[in-house]
């Protein structure tokens, strides 16, 4: 498989969000048809998804005496999502939850990787295609990270508590999939190291 990713860098010497990098990469595959003869040399050419990023550059942000709370808040609904769930915000170290999963080598790195969005298409779920993705994606950015962070939400429930969407909410065996398909996606993360957090929709791996 193949991530080809975007790289987005906000640049300024006031604006907070600079020590955020956004990652958005769509992912791709090879055709099955020439899995066995492929010799390397042809590029995978079937999309098969989508994954957003974001990577906090915490010791940067540290070392030059800004602010985590700013920086989060100025970039997503989602990064902000994830500081309150992380960082204990009157005493402004990670909160006791997080610590205790933190191992004593992991204490001396600062920063944090969500994954935001790890979208695969319907044909490609169930083969363990996403959780390649993840394991390679943490590999690559995860070193330097204190914790690497999720909320797993299935996209096709994306506004399902809108007004709009209420007759759907109303249809018969609605919630039942909705909670099954709530729990995969949790199931999923969990099969990959990650744990959730008490206080918290967010889950959480400790890279050691």
């Amino acid at each position: 498989m193949l991530i080809r990713f975007e790289l987005e860098l906000m640049c300024g010497e006031v604006e907070p969000g600079r020590y955020i990098s956004t990652y958005r990469g769509k992912i791709f595959d090879y055709p099955e048809s020439v899995d066995e003869d492929n010799d390397g040399s042809e590029e995978p050419n079937v999309k098969i998804g989508e994954i957003e990023l974001y990577y906090v550059d915490q010791t940067r942000i540290i070392n030059e005496g800004e602010s985590l709370y700013e920086t989060m808040d100025c970039m997503s609904v989602e990064t902000v999502n994830c500081y309150e769930a992380l960082v204990d915000q009157d005493e402004g170290g990670w909160k006791e939850e997080v610590q205790q999963l933190i191992s004593e080598d992991a204490l001396i790195r600062d920063n944090i990787l969500l994954i935001n969005r790890l979208d695969i298409e319907e044909p490609f779920r169930g083969k363990r295609k996403g959780a390649e993705v993840v394991q390679e994606v943490i590999s690559r950015f995860g070193s330097t990270c204190a914790v690497v962070v999720c909320k797993p939400f299935p996209l096709q429930y994306r506004g399902y508590e809108s007004e709009e969407n209420a007759a759907e909410r109303e249809t018969p065996g609605y919630e039942t999939k909705r909670v099954a398909a709530f729990r995969a996606v949790a199931q999923f993360w969990k099969n990959l190291g990650f744990q959730k957090l008490p206080s918290s929709d967010h889950y959480v791996r400790i890279e050691q």
